[in-house]
């Protein structure tokens, strides 16, 4: 099949490194490599450079092939048509050389993004003394097993002040893929993505690939192309370059693109907590990322899933601190679901007050799993725990209803950081009339919760969940846990 170069090359023309006429050498883009996942079952795009006026033929061994000439800066693109699942292939790009891809998968591919808690590594989960000994054991067991369906490309931390036309892969993974089959290399794997694949992977039994691209520490803005960030995020500068907007865009995403993927996860919002008007401008921050990144890739409105914010903070026993900032993250976090093919899954319940990294990772890994079932492979599941939809006053009395519920509600025994909650009692639930909030009695009747407290007589606010690190045990049957709200949702008063 023969491809023309479409006014996208000239785009990305823009984008590569000018290669001279005497560089010879075809060479295609840094996310092509050995034991790489291509994704299954779409017209893939496959680019690179060789010489100005170089044809270009990309064959692959199941049976399908392209060819292009690369244009006057020595850039090319073509599409090539992939199989289902399954693999090993092999991919071979030829022109006045030739280079072979080998031990390919075909299957889905995902980015995971975001700050610490993405970019948390397997071997923390090793050496971590907040981890109970039996976990710990449990854990490097995992770690060492090989899991040769699922494969990882590491991307190094790159500030860059402009768009980036290749990656940068970490020195330990020899600038390629890797397969999940090492302890060395599952020891550096983002934790969280690799229990999402590990569940993937064992649900579907399809090879995924992981592209961890992620850094520490870094606010929304560094991560969304050339664009003012409402949250207005102070610039400094590292190795010179603004620290601003943008910059992690340019030197790690921009040069992800396009290259097919089935959807990203996205764990990150710490770092926009830090007071009410960035809490509260997140929620438009990330919707305009999410498009903005759909935008770039050019493959229409692909499955986004988002990590609801652990907790964190010291508890109180107060019903509600007007200072505590993260109830709103998590509030603008679940407005980004109002995007199409958003799933989302809550840490509030894995966390720890003096530890904005908690060790769960497995746990959050699973939850993005069942919502990856729901919303990128249309399974028939509960993705997620309830979701607040409604609330009626009777009397004195406030009855919440919600959506998610699957085959009923229940409150659990959970111990959140010492906390010791009992199933016997409903717990997080506030209510307020004209006047303060009071910590609520919650009873669970079929499907819906009816909240009440002595001194309210006329309900106006029900709130759940929501404090930094709030006490509440409010599950479906499926095990999955409530997203806290507020039937009193008003920016003006948060």
């Amino acid at each position: 099949m023969h491809t023309r170069i479409s006014p996208f090359l000239f785009h990305l023309s823009a984008l590569l490194i000018c290669h001279t006429f005497a560089y010879s050498k075809v060479k295609p883009h840094g996310l092509f490599t050995n034991n790489m996942v291509i994704q299954q079952r779409v017209m893939a795009p496959v680019w690179g450079s060789a010489n100005p006026g170089e044809k270009v033929q990309v064959s692959a061994s199941w049976g399908e092939s392209a060819h292009t000439t690369t244009d006057e800066n020595g850039n090319w693109i073509l599409h090539i048509k992939t199989p289902e699942a399954g693999g090993p292939f092999q991919i071979t790009i030829k022109g006045e050389n030739t280079v072979l891809l080998e031990n390919v998968m075909a299957g889905d591919v995902w980015v995971c993004g975001g700050q610490s808690n993405m970019d948390f590594p397997l071997i923390r989960l090793k050496n971590t003394q907040k981890v109970p000994e039996k976990q710990v054991k449990a854990y490097a067991q995992i770690i060492k097993t090989e899991q040769p369906l699922i494969r990882t490309i590491l991307i190094d931390k790159q500030y860059r002040a402009e768009p980036q036309s290749d990656i940068v892969v970490v020195k330990s993974f020899n600038n390629s893929w890797q397969v999940n089959a090492s302890e060395a290399i599952n020891n550096e794997t983002t934790a969280v993505g690799f229990f999402f694949a590990k569940e993937l992977q064992s649900k579907f039994n399809i090879p995924i690939g992981l592209i961890d691209a992620n850094k520490g520490g870094t606010g929304i803005a560094l991560w969304t192309s050339d664009k003012i960030i409402k949250s207005g995020d102070k610039k400094q500068e590292i190795d010179g370059v603004a620290k601003g907007s943008s910059v992690l865009f340019n030197g790690m995403i921009a040069p992800l693109t396009p290259f097919a993927i089935k959807g990203v996860i996205w764990y990150q919002g710490e770092a926009n907590s830090k007071d009410k008007a960035k809490a509260l401008a997140y929620a438009d921050d990330l919707k305009s990322m999410i498009t903005d990144w759909r935008s770039h890739w050019g493959q229409g409105d692909f499955p986004f899933l988002i990590v609801q914010l652990a907790g964190f903070h010291k508890t109180h026993t107060e019903p509600i601190l007007e200072k505590e900032v993260w109830p709103l993250t998590r509030e603008s976090q679940m407005k980004a679901t109002e995007l199409k093919n958003i799933g989302i899954a809550t840490g509030i319940d894995v966390g720890f007050q003096k530890d904005i990294h908690p060790w769960m990772k497995d746990v959050v890994g699973y939850r993005l799993a069942k919502a990856a079932e729901k919303v990128a492979y249309g399974e028939k599941v509960i993705g997620t725990g309830p979701v607040y939809k409604g609330m009626k006053i009777k009397k004195n009395k406030a009855v919440i209803y919600f959506d998610n519920v699957g085959k009923g509600l229940q409150a659990k025994d959970v111990v959140l950081d010492g906390h010791q909650l009992s199933k016997t009692e409903l717990k997080g639930f506030i209510i307020k009339g004209e006047g303060e909030f009071y910590h609520a009695q919650a009873v669970i009747v079929g499907n819906k919760v009816i909240v009440s407290h002595p001194k309210v007589s006329k309900p106006t606010a029900v709130r759940y969940g929501w404090a930094d690190f709030p006490l509440c045990n409010l599950y479906n049957r499926a095990d999955l846990p409530a997203f806290p709200f507020r039937t009193d949702m008003d920016k003006a008063t948060p």
